[in-house]
């Protein structure tokens, strides 16, 4: 084979593998917004694996072996606007259903403890003060989640992956 009929095979080989797997493995997605500062800034872009969903539930690796989301990781999930459109928000998960949350209600001028449900996660930014989050709309299901996030891939002073300790202002 000529090398460049080579380097073209090649090439198109790696973009169909790519193309094919971008939808099932992971994507990268670009972050909007400051609701997880300091962790994530806003132009971030971010390399994000699949959830597997199974009857709406994350469905487990190895079932019995690997649990597959844990408090403190970051995710990406599904929510619904009033306006009945989807968006995406990328939030980190502070607690799994069984767990109690503790968190301070400015609504009540209090601090609450709420349980999170079976099935469902609490999710906050790291950035409390600039963050509409579980704090706000409640648990969230399983079902929504989408994504996790693997690593930061731009800046590349930043690259790499997170720790999973909250960070919060």
């Amino acid at each position: 084979m000529v090398p460049t009929l080579r380097v073209f095979a090649f090439s198109l080989g790696t973009t169909l593998v790519f193309y094919k797997c971008h939808g099932y493995l992971g994507t990268v997605v670009y972050c909007e917004g400051i609701s997880m500062e300091p962790t994530i800034q806003h132009g971030d872009y971010l390399l994000v694996e699949k959830l597997s969903l199974y009857r709406g539930q994350i469905k487990k690796l190895l079932d019995s072996l690997l649990n597959v989301i844990f408090s403190g990781d970051i995710v990406v999930a599904r929510q619904l606007r009033e306006s009945g459109t989807c968006c995406h928000i990328l939030k980190r998960v502070r607690a799994t259903g069984g767990e109690a949350v503790n968190y301070w209600s400015p609504k009540l001028a209090k601090s609450v403890t709420v349980y999170v449900p079976e099935e469902h996660v609490w999710l906050e930014g790291d950035n409390k003060r600039h963050s509409l989050d579980s704090r706000t709309y409640g648990s969230v299901p399983m079902g929504h989640l989408e994504y996790r996030v693997f690593c930061r891939l731009w800046p590349l002073s930043s690259f790499g992956r997170f720790d999973k300790r909250n960070h919060t202002r």
